[in-house]
């Protein structure tokens, strides 16, 4: 595609929706999610950002979503706003949080919930059939942005929001697992060696926090991972892999032994408790209940001791026996007992597909194990085909249910499997067409480095419990690593 480097001047933007002077926050990034779910030609400056200041009169646009700060720093232009026509409807003043607010799940999905209302009854009354051609141009006018430009966001993105975690982050597990995998694709295909070494050194940290972890009875107590699992926590598991892996590809054997030292404390507690989610006491199986299966494979690699494969080669096939179906979706959830099974949530057929395509590099290609694996793979990518939105290129929040809301977080992660089975020559171009015009999607609702409509955490539940997932701004996607894959020269 043909672009300049800006948005401005290449559709009409209907509404402005103003950041704090200090930038956007949670809030502002909420509302701009839901802004690009609903196509809202929302005001972007030159580095497709919203601005900070207004623009132009305002006037000039139909619909403004303002900071409560900008009543006392614009007093009298928010005294002539009493005067905008449809003033309830056409004019919110969304909350600004203070600096340090402690982050809180509840606080998140409240937001979202608060963002959707605003926007969706925003758009209610301003939804001419003028607009449609107005919402067409700014969403086209996001798609024809430079690869380049959007990678240069999410390192922008990653210095501004995680240069910190050099000194070592706490919180394990996901989304720190995802944030490391897409940052490092991306800062190696540009060949930035100061991303690198800035990712090196928060991986390393980490690693510096193994002995710590592991000496206290309760690592709940110095890490933030999941409550009442001890060293049976997933996070183990993943920040263990992560270790490994990254220690093999350097060539560094301290982080390497400091990965295998945490999957050799994650396994026998994860074991006697029954399984990564108590699946073996509860009978209650996740398609996501595998998060371990790259480090048990990377273990057994390592150590050569086969008990751990042949762990990870039962728990595996149980799972997929249990959650994936004969069309080749995956239910997030099945009772054993009862034979219940849950929808087939977004994110519920990402994580499997992700734990299987990252073991391979542990394992040889021409083990029967791999064989196996390929198989499911390529029967959910068969199912995903056969799902996708055909105007936009997403899947949706239940991927057989057409009627709820697109959902990028499985998205992104399902191109990025796509991309890296590629990598290893384990797939041809059989579904490279259905990814682009993924991609394309995604480049719709992005912002700075980050997507809009990521559902929010999720537990299990019936089917109308997936439908009404809340949904906002992430910014710790695989993303970076798809774009990876789309840069010049590719």
């Amino acid at each position: 595609m043909n672009s300049t480097d800006s948005p401005v001047g290449k559709y009409q933007p209907e509404f402005l929706l103003l950041a704090p002077s200090k930038g956007e926050l949670a809030t502002t990034l909420s509302l701009i999610s839901q802004c690009l779910e609903l196509g809202m030609p929302i005001e972007l400056d030159h580095h497709w950002r919203v601005p900070t200041v207004p623009p132009k009169d305002l006037s000039a646009y139909k619909g403004l979503f303002l900071p409560e700060s900008f009543q006392k720093e614009y007093p009298e232009e928010a005294k002539g706003l009493l005067r905008h026509p449809n003033y309830a409807y056409n004019v919110v003043y969304y909350p600004v949080e203070q600096e340090g607010t402690p982050w809180s799940p509840f606080e998140r999905i409240g937001r979202d919930l608060y963002a959707w209302h605003h926007v969706s009854t925003m758009l209610v009354y301003n939804n001419p059939c003028s607009a449609k051609t107005n919402r067409r141009d700014f969403m086209r006018t996001l798609q024809e942005r430079f690869v380049l430009s959007i990678a240069g966001d999410c390192r922008q993105s990653y210095f501004q929001n995680f240069k910190g975690y050099t000194k070592g982050s706490r919180k394990w597990g996901d989304p720190v697992y995802t944030l490391f995998k897409g940052s490092l694709k991306l800062a190696e295909k540009m060949k930035d060696q100061e991303w690198l070494d800035v990712l090196d050194q928060s991986i390393a940290a980490i690693g510096n926090l193994v002995a710590e972890a592991l000496a206290v009875e309760n690592p709940e107590s110095v890490l933030q991972i999941d409550r009442g699992f001890g060293r049976g926590s997933v996070q183990f598991a993943m920040m263990g892999e992560t270790l490994m892996a990254r220690g093999v590809a350097l060539n560094h054997g301290a982080l390497t032994e400091q990965g295998m030292k945490l999957m050799q404390a994650f396994v026998p507690a994860a074991m006697a408790r029954g399984g990564a989610h108590c699946e073996e006491s509860t009978g209650i199986w996740l398609s996501e209940a595998f998060p371990f299966l790259p480090g048990l494979y990377w273990l057994g690699k390592l150590t050569g001791d086969a008990s751990f494969l042949k762990l990870a080669d039962d728990f595996s096939a149980r799972v997929c026996e249990l959650t994936q179906a004969a069309n080749g979706l995956w239910h997030h959830w099945a009772d054993e007992r009862s034979g219940e099974k849950g929808a087939c949530w977004s994110r519920g057929q990402f994580w499997p597909l992700l734990w299987m395509t990252e073991s391979l590099p542990a394992l040889d290609p021409s083990e029967k194990r791999v064989a196996q694996m390929f198989v499911r793979i390529r029967r959910t990518f068969d199912a995903l085909r056969r799902h996708q939105d055909p105007e936009t290129g997403l899947w949706h929040l239940i991927i057989d249910e057409p009627g709820t809301r697109l959902e990028s977080s499985a998205t992104v992660g399902i191109i990025y499997c796509h991309d890296r089975l590629r990598e290893m020559g384990l797939l041809g171009d059989e579904y490279l067409e259905m990814c682009a015009r993924a991609f394309d999607g995604l480049k719709a609702i992005h912002y700075f480095g980050g997507l809009g409509l990521g559902c929010r955490g999720t537990s299990m539940g019936t089917a109308t419990y997936y439908r009404t997932r809340p949904m906002g701004y992430y910014n710790t996607s695989l993303l970076p690593a798809v774009l990876a894959e789309r840069l010049p020269g590719k």
